[in-house]
């Protein structure tokens, strides 16, 4: 958690486009959520409308008064003294909410994708900027395939991270408190048969989160072997020429490759798993609902055949966030894996530093003089030089 928290810093200098794009992606549920709702005086027109003396005074209570809307009030509204009068009037205010709902996704959309762009620009640019800060002896001891692969790779991961972790989940989870609400106004009894689902799909994305993360940090490890491989052969082509080792280097290449196909199989193995057993767990939900909703209306209870057809098209609209949610460790998970390497690079410390308060030198006056210089490799065979002092004069 602390990893992705540090990550979603890079977000704070775009503040203000971040908080017209949550905005924007709270009017879209609500939209969305009405949307779904004036499909109840459609059906009414067509069954025939709620009675005034049905209606009565609206309750006290909030979601009494927001049932109240959704069977009487909304209807009431749109009516007209014929039913092909009150049924264009209906036609007329979906194709508005559509509009309006096809206007404002498409900005909750775009804005975000300003800011994650921007966002992975300043990440870039501050790994580049501290790669050469970095002393000699870190490229020594550090493949470049592997920074190359991190450069590349892992930065653009993160978009997954971003995207998913901040965008996508919020718009899921503001979909699903809309549509849980409408559900809860129109039946509180079948709306605890459709989120009986969720604490079994939550402890199965637990399981599975545990499982990916550390899969996902050996496969990119193991796709960093792969890109060092192929950036030294390049790199080499001519001393491998010269010395006929063109077996050797493809034989090399071949394991990598075939180590990272084994660990992109057992990614793919645990991220898959998620899918179908939420779509199985959902079915069984639905049908739970269908025989409760429809033994409620056959044994005359308060559910209208209306309220509970638009009940189960809420009920099925909710599937498709907790669907996704379930799924979302496919996404994070080797993003996150990603993000650790990217840090731990920004965290490593050079081991020669500029000097708080240097000296500014004009030019070179008199001599340069070397004073108790060592030298080692870092084979960690001991200094080549050790204590070496000499001047160089001018000229």
């Amino acid at each position: 958690m602390r990893t992705y928290l540090r990550l979603l810093g890079y977000l704070r200098p775009h503040a203000g486009l971040l908080g017209i794009s949550f905005a924007l992606m709270v009017l879209y549920a609500l939209v969305d959520g009405f949307s779904i709702v004036v499909l109840i005086p459609f059906l009414q027109v067509l069954f025939g409308g709620p009675s005034a003396e049905a209606a009565g005074p609206p309750p006290e209570n909030l979601f009494g008064r927001v049932e109240h809307f959704f069977k009487y009030d909304l209807f009431t509204f749109l009516a007209e003294p014929t039913r092909l009068g009150t049924l264009t009037n209906v036609c007329l205010i979906i194709l508005v909410i559509y509009f309006l709902k096809a206007v404002i996704g498409y900005f909750q959309q775009f804005l975000p994708q300003i800011v994650l762009e921007r966002a992975l620009r300043d990440l870039r640019n501050e790994f580049f900027a501290h790669l050469h800060s970095l002393s000699f002896r870190y490229f020594q001891r550090t493949r470049a395939g592997h920074l190359l692969s991190i450069l590349t790779n892992d930065i653009q991961l993160l978009k997954s991270a971003i995207a998913t972790g901040v965008y996508q989940v919020t718009r899921n989870l503001l979909e699903v408190a809309v549509t849980v609400f409408i559900l809860v106004t129109i039946s509180w009894r079948l709306t605890l048969v459709a989120l009986a689902i969720l604490p079994p799909i939550a402890w199965i994305a637990v399981l599975i989160a545990r499982k990916l993360r550390r899969v996902n940090r050996e496969l990119l490890a193991k796709f960093g072997d792969v890109t060092s491989a192929l950036q030294e052969t390049i790199a080499g082509i001519r001393i491998i020429k010269a010395f006929g080792a063109e077996p050797y280097e493809r034989a090399r290449f071949a394991g990598d490759n075939s180590g990272y196909l084994r660990h992109i199989v057992r990614s793919k193995k645990y991220a898959l798993l998620g899918t179908p057993l939420s779509e199985f767990l959902l079915a069984g939900a639905v049908v739970l609902i269908l025989y409760i909703g429809g033994r409620m209306i056959l044994t005359g209870g308060t559910l209208t055949p209306e309220t509970f057809f638009v009940f189960l098209i809420a009920a099925l609209k909710l599937s498709s966030p907790i669907k996704y949610l379930s799924k979302l460790n496919e996404d994070v998970q080797p993003a996150l894996a990603g993000c650790e390497r990217i840090f731990a690079v920004l965290d490593t410390e050079p081991e020669v530093k500029e000097a708080a308060h240097p000296v500014p030198v004009t030019g070179f006056e008199d001599a340069i003089r070397y004073e108790g210089v060592s030298f080692a490799y870092h084979s960690g065979e001991g200094p080549v030089l050790h204590g070496v002092s000499f001047t160089v004069p001018k000229g």
